[in-house]
């Protein structure tokens, strides 16, 4: 298996336990780790159709959390891995999301998680 890595991925949502929080996005950043087949096509034509398009991740996730909301990092990365599986052929995943500048001489609150492919 071979792992294709997005990083860096600026995001708009909202997200936080507290009311001021639910009530305007903030931004997040996303790190993606997604486990792919080496027999995938790319690896042996050079052709985007045989791998998975990192612009239409980024694109993704920037639509859909536009209209998402939770409370939690760890509801949100869990979220982010169960859509990468739906829409994707990737066999695991990992996923960091952080939410920078949230605390006090903190620089970010982080959450990251691993998952493999279920059946």
């Amino acid at each position: 298996m071979d792992l294709l890595k997005i990083h860096g991925i600026k995001l708009s949502t909202i997200i936080g336990v507290f009311e001021w929080e639910q009530k305007q996005a903030q931004n997040i950043i996303v790190h993606l780790d997604m486990g792919i087949s080496t027999t995938q096509e790319a690896f042996q034509n050079d052709q985007l159709e045989g791998t998975i398009d990192y612009a239409a991740v980024v694109e993704d996730l920037k639509e859909w959390l536009a209209n998402h909301r939770c409370q939690l990092l760890e509801y949100l990365a869990e979220t982010i891995s169960k859509r990468l599986f739906e829409l994707y052929p990737i066999h695991w995943v990992k996923v960091e999301v952080y939410k920078p500048g949230i605390l006090p001489n903190v620089d970010k609150a982080a959450v990251c998680i691993e998952r493999n492919r279920t059946a």
